[in-house]
């Protein structure tokens, strides 16, 4: 099969130019610093982004960064309130 010259190769569209880094299990772990065992059942119980492929769980690194951020406020709101100030996941 023989790629005509109009075709664009595959590295050069728009897909890969903005890269999203799929982690494994034990490297989200290491990210957030948590047990695998606490990440897992996080990611079952949909309180950390997380998708299931195949037998095993992947985490975009951009994900976990965001929901880490929105961790932030609400810490704060808990601190005001009186509540905990433990990380709400």
């Amino acid at each position: 099969m023989q790629i005509s010259q109009t075709e664009t190769p595959i590295e050069e569209t728009n897909l890969l130019q903005t890269p999203q880094t799929a982690m494994t299990l034990g490297e989200a772990s290491l990210f957030l610093n948590l047990s695998i065992h606490m990440v897992r059942y996080l990611a079952r119980h949909k309180r950390i982004p997380a998708a299931k492929v195949g037998r095993n769980w992947r985490f975009l690194q951009q994900d976990l960064e965001t929901f880490i951020r929105q961790q932030y406020g609400q810490s704060d709101k808990e601190n005001n309130d009186g509540n905990s100030n433990h990380l709400s996941v």
